[in-house]
């Protein structure tokens, strides 16, 4: 089974949180909290850019999210003179409808940056 993981691009500090779980306090609704945030602090939805953990990890055994750029390549016919390298962005839906793995697998992938904070990898 898939663990279930977020993460959080927090929009107005320019600041990603990972391990964020939702809030269910009575005073606090609708707010994230992190073990890398302070507890007096919170971050609500609407200020944030949840990212879902798709279950796999790249080449290098780093956990890839949604929103990460991934930087893949194979050899067209196998001597490694025909290489062709790609980058993409993780959709979540995408993982799921190829597999997750069963499509990068064979491909090396390698997690390079995310969208918020590396954007010039695209």
């Amino acid at each position: 089974m898939r663990e279930i993981k977020f993460r959080a691009w927090d929009k107005k500090n320019k600041e990603m949180y990972n391990n964020v779980c939702f809030d269910a306090d009575y005073y606090a609704p609708r707010q994230l909290k992190s073990p890398e945030i302070d507890s007096l602090h919170f971050i609500k939805y609407d200020d944030c850019e949840l990212m879902q953990y798709t279950g796999l990890k790249d080449k290098n055994g780093k956990e890839i999210y949604e929103g990460d750029i991934l930087k893949y390549w194979y050899d067209r016919d196998k001597t490694g003179d025909s290489r062709v390298e790609f980058t993409e962005i993780v959709e979540f839906e995408e993982m799921a409808e190829y597999n997750g793995w069963s499509f990068h697998k064979n491909l090396n992938p390698e997690v390079i940056g995310n969208i918020y904070e590396n954007k010039e990898e695209l």
